[in-house]
Formats: structure tokens, C-alpha cells, sequence
């Protein structure tokens, strides 16, 4: 007869009447209708109750969505399998094989344990989510845990009795009678010193998490490990029971240089203690079992101490004691043991996530100072500080191009859960930014790589708005608090005092970074940010470097994002961002008299460094009708958008408090109306600045407000003369230039002398202008005027030196567009093979930087 068989735990297979048909059920909706029918084929089931499996509660209110996705399904496995209409069943043969059932037959024996085992090792259709799904994951872990159990108490093979039970305590560690099975298995292996380690960790973990205490079956376990004990000297196993893990199933991708570097670092004679310091998922661990695995193929001898199995920092002692295949038979402290054991020892002693027992680290400087050849390598998310630490913080991995490691390991990781899986022209650009979103962090790039099968990379990319919900459900044999990016940034969170706790989250509203003033001006009491911004960087949850001698802070994303959901769950997200908005609008309407000073440079690099805060403080603003403040922060602003090439981001900023601006007063609002004009007039939008500015400068009569006339008059008058009435135009200019002259601001007097330069009734009117415009650009240190009249003297003087220095001018200031626009000026003064690269090299700069803003500005160019 036929053979039917169904395979619901790993890779799906169906086989009905001896032919596969698995490949034709595609999609979650599909299989998760078939697993509910097989897994309750012994009784009908209602239509609501499948629904509820395939969509939880997101299910549709139509009566027929089971329609489509049941017609498909019966068309596969044939029309007689499943019968009813309200009612459904599956019907199969008696003597049909489905794995899950076989697992769930029966537990109670060796063999039925090894068989439930074997089938539940695998994950219930892999991919897919479901919250059925989850509980029917749940209710099937706890089968294994069982059969777990009875292979730990029944087998005769004392190796598969200990893994078992091992499994039974990761899978489950709070089912005290999995620790009684492990704690009775090293006992009877001779592995005392281990098992009461074991019991430790148990009672601890019962105590913090529960509030509880140990059973009174663990206990008796317990009181037999002590009766067991053995009297006499410590023994040393012939080799240590663990020198480094398993080999890793995986190649380490992208971290040549960070081996070759630690490994350099650890050869230094003065170097005994060095710490591997990053947040968590940035690849610690794996990074120093590299460098332990090339340390014992040079002859070296490493042994490798995971501290994750313990909770106490009292318990390193044991902890690194059993991993050197040091066995204490209690005759003296194990302390001492330990420290005579290493005295002559050389090794390099790898300590694996110190930060949970970070109070033992004056243990460790102990033991080096004990054993002069032992050298420590240890990782953690917080710094050491004990006497020679030397840290090395991991970086994020690269991921701007295709080639890059966080892009290799992104298609690696897919690969092998899709082996067709390739980078190709249609989603090589969103696996870019998939990984330039996920900072680089191998953890979560793995978490978002096991997703694609299922929901495709553009569909994942989408769906990363909410990166905790979609970068879950890691590999099971991770550990647990790195199974799912949000578990593994709040391992760490939950390290941090309330205090900190409360600063890590407020901190969240900086976006792109901040500076000591920014935090300090955030925070109710500033004076503790310091020292709580220096825990943070310790713990590895803020990453700061030093700009112009000032330290600069910044986070990874997924850091901030965390922090952020932490600041909505305390109910103050609102106060902390308007406390955010009022800073950074300060900071902003001093930059408008700031930016024309000496320290222009230094404020430039500022406003460049916080642009996304100032924009986020300008939405804010906006968002709640405070147009008035968005206005100041335009005219704070604007230099910064013309010299970095944000220009188009300023017209759109300004055109929106333009439109906004109807409720103002006169004087704000033309200055919302003058701003849209002068944006509008830097990208060559005269259709739009024209109004702008004519409705600005009437505003500014009304007000009274000459140094608003004289501005709006000066750029109306520019574009008049331009647009063919010279008169009207220069008149306009002159009225500018007069007001500016009696006001003493020269700074604008320089731009607008060249403003009428350009409607100029002759060249030599012109180079006057002109003339003086340089030499007050000159007295007032400024970049912008300086760099019109440089450009404009050379026009009329054909002469490439004002290039020259234009060009040097703007590349101080990092202004690209200017950049291109001298050095294209420049190659006319080249010969043609020289010219023709600079040419070219001027256009990627103009393209990069989306044109000069120069341009508008300066006469026209006769350097073809």
C-alpha cells in the first residue's frame, strides 16, 4: 500500500499515497490551515477555530476568507481528505505517519523519549508566525523537556544522559525536576564540583526570578551531591573539561582586521587584560573565539569561560576553576586553589560576557598579578575599570556597498535558509539599506536574514519601521537573551540603575547624535549627566568621540529606538522632546547673528553636526502651530543649507512657514514670506521668490523694520533689474545699500554691492562695485560675501587668481556646490588635458551637491 506521511517540524514534507505534494502548498496562510487540520484530525473542526489559527486576530470579518486559501488546499491534497462544510476534517489512513503524532505517543519510555526527542529538535514550521503557531511551539517544547527528562533518569549511556539533561535546564530553567535529572546525572559521572555549581545557579535564578526556593526533591538532590563530596587534594583532569566551544558552523565574515588587531594588542609584553567592549549583537563573543582558535593554532593554549552560565559574581571563582579542569575536593578555599593552579600556568583565559558580574572584576587583576604567562581576553558591553584594562571597542560591521561584510553576511545567513538566495539588480539597493538600518549589528542583520524567505527583502525592509516586533525568534541554540534584538538590548538596559535607566531613555530624542550642552540642557539636573553619559559609554549604550577637542556622543539606531519605546512606556516622551525642540531653537536663532561673526566656521560645523535635531526641532515646532519659532530657526539656519547643499530642504521648510504664516504678526510674518523668497531666489525659483519677498518687503514697512526693508528690497531689487527694468531694480538696491551703510552691516552691504554690480549700467560701474564688495568681505572675515566677490572680480578681470582662492575658501567651509563652481572656472585657465579632468571633477561635485547656490548670485560666467 501507498506510504502517507506528513513532516510538520523542520523542513515541511507531505506525502499522500507515496507522492509529494508539499511543494505545491505555498504561502504561511496554506500551511498553517493544513498543520491545524492534520494536529486535530481526530474531531471536526468549526470554520471560526481555523480562521483564528491562520490569521489570530487579525482575521477577516468576510464570511468566505477561508474560501480561497481551503480550495487551494483541497485541490492539493484532493477533494475526498477534507470533509464538511461548517465542519471540517481531515481524514487520512489509519496507518498514516505524521511526525508530530509519533513525538506525542509517548514519553514515558526510553525509546519513545529518543524518538520525541529526535522529531522536536526541530522547530514547528520554521518561517512561519502565527499566534497558534507560538502555543502549539510552547506545548510541544514542553513534550521534549519531558522526554528530555526520561532519557536524563533511563539511558545507560552516561554522555546522552548528560546532554539531555543539559537541554532539559536551557530549554526549561525553571522546571525544577529538569535541574534534579542534571544535577543527578553529574553526580553519578563524578562531576561533583560542577553539579553543586549547577545547584547555585538553580537557586539563584529561583530567588531573583520567582521569589522562591528550592523544591524539596532539588534539595534532596542537593544533600546527596554534598554526601558525595570527596575528602583530599584538588584534582586536575588530564586536560580542561572545556578549552574552547565547538567549532563555529559559520565563517566569521568581515573581521580580518579586528583579529589581526586584537591579536597585535595581545602580543604587546605590556598588555595582560584586555576587554572586547561593544553593545550587544555586535559580534563579542564570536570575535574572541577567532582570536582564541588562531591563539591554539600558533601553540598557544586558551581556555574559554562563558559567565553566562552564572549569576553571581561570587561564583567566578568555581565557574573559571572548572572550565581549567581544576577539581576541588574542599580541603582548601578553591580561591587559593584556583591562584596556585595558574601561578605557573601560561595561557590566554577568555572571560565571555563579564558585564552581568561585573563586581568580580578585581578577581581577575588578582589572578593575573598571581600567574605573570596568563593573559585575559575578555568581552563585555561595560568597562572593566580595574588597573591594566586595555579596551578595544568592536565596531559595527561595514555595510555602504555590496561588497561590504554586513551585506556578505546578510546573504550568507538568507542562503542558508533559501539556497537561491543572490544579490541581483532588483534588490541589491534594498539590502543596502536594510543593513545601513540594522547599524551593521551581526545579530540583527542574522535576525532579519532568517525573515526573507518568508516575507522577501523589500517587503522586510518596509516592515523595519518596527524592528523589535520583525527581528525576532532567533536561532534556538542561541542563548536566550540574544534570541531576539529587543531581548538583547535590554539584557543590558536592566543592568542600569533607575536613575540611568531614566537618562538612557531621555537621550533617545537626539537624533544623529549630541553634544554635553545638548544632554546637559535636557535633563532636569544636569550637573549628574556626566557621569551618568560615562556609565553609558562604559556599558557600550552610547559611543562618544572627541570633534575640535569636545566630546560628541552618539548611539547606534536600534540603541535609540529602544530608548524611545523605553520614554513612551514612562508616559514623558512629550516633555522630554519639547524640552529637545526649545533647545535646539535657541541654538538655531543664534546662529543667524553667529554665522556672519569669526567663529563662522565652528557654528557651521555645529548646525552640520545636529542637522537632523534641528530638524526634528523644527517639526516640532510646526507640528504645534509654533510658526513663529520655525521662522527664527529659517533664519538661523539658512547659510548652513546654502554652504552644505541643503538648499531644496530649506525652500521646503521656509514655503511651509510661508503658508503657515497668515495668523503672524507683521513683522514674523515677513520674515517667513522674505526667507521663502530668498531660498526660493538661491535655487533660480523666480516665479516663487518674487511674491514672496514683494509681500516680505511691504510687511517690513508696515513694521517699521529697516533692516528687513533693506534685505527684501536688495533681493526684489535683483530680481526686477534682471527681469528687464534695470531702473526699477537698481533703485530698489541702492535703497538696500543705503540702509545697510546706515545701519553698519557690512556683512550685507558686501552682498548687496554685488547685487548691483550685476545690473550694473557698464563693466567699469561693475568692477567698482565689485571692488569695494571684496574689500569689506575682506574686513569682515565672511565666507559668503567673499566668495561672490572673489568670483565676480574674476569675471571682470578674467584673472584665475579670485579663483584660486574662491576655491580654497570653499573647501575650508565644505561647501561642494562652490567647489565645483570655482573648479570648473578654473579649468579655462588650464591646458585642454588638464581641463578636461577638472571638469569632469567639477560636475560630480555640482551633481553630488545638487548644484551651487553661487551661481544665482554672481555675473555670468564667460569661462566656457
Amino acid at each position: 500500500m501507498a506510504r502517507t506521511r506528513i513532516q510538520l517540524c523542520g523542513e515541511l514534507l507531505i506525502e499522500l499515497d507515496g507522492k509529494r505534494v508539499d511543494q505545491e502548498l505555498r504561502g504561511d496562510q496554506g500551511r498553517l490551515l493544513f498543520s491545524y487540520l492534520v494536529l486535530n484530525r481526530d474531531r471536526p473542526v468549526r470554520r471560526d477555530e481555523l480562521e483564528a489559527a491562520v490569521w489570530g486576530d487579525g482575521a477577516p470579518y468576510s464570511p468566505v476568507a477561508l474560501a480561497p486559501p481551503l480550495s487551494r488546499l483541497r485541490r492539493i491534497v484532493g477533494p475526498d481528505r477534507i470533509t464538511g462544510r461548517s465542519e471540517l476534517r481531515l481524514v487520512l489512513p489509519e496507518d498514516a505517519e505524521v511526525d508530530v503524532e509519533a513525538a506525542l505517543a509517548g514519553t514515558t519510555d526510553l525509546e519513545g523519549a529518543r524518538r520525541a526527542d529526535a522529531i522536536l529538535t526541530r522547530e514547528l514550521l520554521p518561517g512561519v508566525e502565527s499566534p497558534w503557531l507560538d502555543g502549539e511551539r510552547d506545548r510541544l517544547q514542553e513534550v521534549r523537556v519531558e522526554a528530555l527528562e526520561v532519557i536524563a533518569r533511563e539511558s545507560p549511556e552516561p554522555a546522552e544522559a548528560e546532554r539531555a539533561a543539559r537541554v532539559a535546564v536551557e530549554l526549561a530553567p525553571f522546571r525544577e525536576s529538569a535541574w534534579v535529572a542534571l544535577l543527578d546525572v553529574l553526580r553519578a559521572r563524578g562531576n561533583v564540583a560542577e553539579a553543586l555549581l549547577a545547584f547555585e545557579r538553580v537557586r539563584t535564578l529561583l530567588r531573583e526570578e520567582l521569589g522562591t526556593v528550592p523544591s524539596p526533591a532539588l534539595l534532596a538532590a542537593h544533600r546527596a551531591l554534598l554526601e558525595a563530596q570527596p575528602d583530599g587534594p584538588p584534582v586536575v583532569a588530564a586536560k580542561p573539561a572545556r578549552v574552547l566551544p565547538t567549532a563555529a558552523l559559520t565563517p566569521l565574515i568581515g573581521r580580518e582586521r579586528e583579529c589581526d588587531e586584537i591579536g597585535a594588542v595581545l602580543a604587546r609584553e605590556d598588555v595582560r587584560l584586555l576587554t572586547l567592549l561593544g553593545p550587544g549583537g555586535i559580534g563579542k563573543t564570536r570575535l574572541a573565539l577567532e582570536v582564541a582558535t588562531r591563539f591554539a593554532a600558533e601553540g598557544g593554549d586558551p581556555c574559554f569561560v562563558d559567565l553566562t552560565r552564572i549569576s553571581d559574581p561570587q561564583q567566578i571563582v568555581a565557574r573559571i576553576a572548572w572550565d581549567l579542569g581544576l577539581r576541588s575536593q574542599g580541603r582548601r578555599p578553591q580561591h587559593d586553589e584556583l591562584l596556585d593552579y595558574v601561578r605557573t600556568r601560561s595561557l590566554l583565559l577568555v572571560l565571555d560576557n563579564f558585564e552581568h558580574v561585573a563586581s568580580a572584576a578585581p578577581f581577575v587583576t588578582e589572578l593575573l598579578q598571581s600567574a605573570p604567562r596568563v593573559k585575559a581576553l575578555v568581552t563585555s558591553r561595560t568597562v572593566l575599570h580595574v588597573r591594566g584594562e586595555h579596551q578595544y571597542l568592536v565596531p559595527p560591521l561595514p555595510s555602504g556597498w555590496s561588497g561590504a561584510a554586513a551585506v556578505q553576511l546578510f546573504v550568507q545567513r538568507a542562503q542558508a535558509l533559501q539556497p537561491g538566495f543572490a544579490l541581483t539588480d532588483e534588490n541589491t539597493a534594498d539590502v543596502l539599506e536594510l543593513c545601513r538600518r540594522l547599524d551593521g549589528i551581526p545579530l540583527a542583520i542574522e535576525l532579519a536574514a532568517a525573515r526573507v524567505r518568508v516575507l522577501g527583502v523589500k517587503t522586510l525592509l518596509q516592515r523595519l519601521e518596527d524592528r523589535f516586533a520583525v527581528l525576532k525568534s532567533g536561532a534556538r541554540d542561541a542563548p536566550e537573551r540574544q534570541r531576539a534584538l529587543w531581548d538583547t538590548i535590554a539584557w543590558s538596559y536592566d543592568l542600569l540603575r533607575p536613575a540611568e535607566q531614566r537618562l538612557f531613555a531621555q537621550l533617545g530624542v537626539f537624533a544623529g547624535g549630541f553634544d554635553l550642552e545638548a544632554a546637559q540642557a535636557l535633563v532636569e539636573h544636569g550637573c549628574e549627566v556626566f557621569d551618568g553619559l560615562e556609565l553609558l559609554v562604559d556599558q557600550s549604550l552610547v559611543r562618544v568621540e572627541q570633534r575640535d577637542g569636545q566630546p560628541r556622543f552618539s548611539r547606534l539606531e536600534s540603541l535609540r529606538e529602544f530608548a524611545l519605546e523605553q520614554l513612551a512606556i514612562r508616559g514623558d516622551a512629550d516633555a522630554v522632546r519639547a524640552t529637545h525642540a526649545a533647545f535646539f531653537t535657541r541654538l538655531a536663532a543664534a546662529g543667524e547673528a553667529a554665522l556672519k561673526g569669526p567663529d563662522q566656521l565652528a557654528w557651521l560645523r555645529r548646525f552640520e553636526d545636529d542637522h537632523d535635531n534641528l530638524r526634528a526641532a523644527l517639526r516640532w515646532n510646526l507640528d504645534r502651530g509654533e510658526i513663529e519659532a520655525a521662522v527664527e530657526m529659517g533664519w538661523g539656519l539658512w547659510m548652513l543649507w546654502y554652504f552644505y547643499g541643503h538648499v531644496e530642504e530649506g525652500v521646503g521648510w521656509f514655503t511651509e512657514m510661508a503658508r503657515r504664516s497668515g495668523p503672524l504678526a507683521s513683522f514674523p510674518r515677513a520674515r517667513a514670506l522674505s526667507g521663502a523668497g530668498m531660498v526660493a531666489l538661491g535655487v533660480g525659483d523666480t516665479e516663487s521668490a518674487r511674491p514672496w519677498l514683494a509681500q516680505g518687503l511691504d510687511l517690513y514697512r508696515e513694521a517699521g523694520d529697516d533692516a528687513g526693508v533693506a534685505i527684501a528690497a536688495g533681493a526684489l531689487g535683483l530680481l526686477t533689474g534682471l527681469d528687464g527694468d534695470p531702473g526699477r531694480g537698481r533703485a530698489l538696491i541702492d535703497e538696500s545699500i543705503a540702509l545697510y551703510r546706515t545701519l553698519g552691516d557690512e556683512w550685507f552691504l558686501s552682498s548687496m554691492l554685488n547685487f548691483r554690480a550685476r545690473i550694473a549700467p557698464d563693466p567699469a560701474a561693475a568692477l567698482a562695485l565689485v571692488r569695494e564688495a571684496l574689500e569689506i568681505s575682506r574686513a569682515v572675515d565672511d565666507t559668503l560675501p567673499l566668495l561672490i566677490s572673489l568670483y565676480n572680480l574674476a569675471v571682470l578681470e578674467h584673472d584665475p587668481a579670485p579663483l584660486s582662492e574662491g576655491l580654497e575658501l570653499a573647501v575650508r567651509v565644505s561647501d561642494t556646490g562652490s567647489i565645483g563652481f570655482f573648479l570648473d572656472a578654473l579649468a579655462a585657465f588650464a591646458d585642454a588635458e588638464r581641463a578636461a579632468g577638472m571638469r569632469a571633477r567639477a560636475a560630480e561635485l555640482l551633481e553630488e551637491s545638487g548644484g551651487a547656490w553661487l551661481e544665482v548670485y554672481v555675473l555670468a560666467s564667460p569661462f566656457a
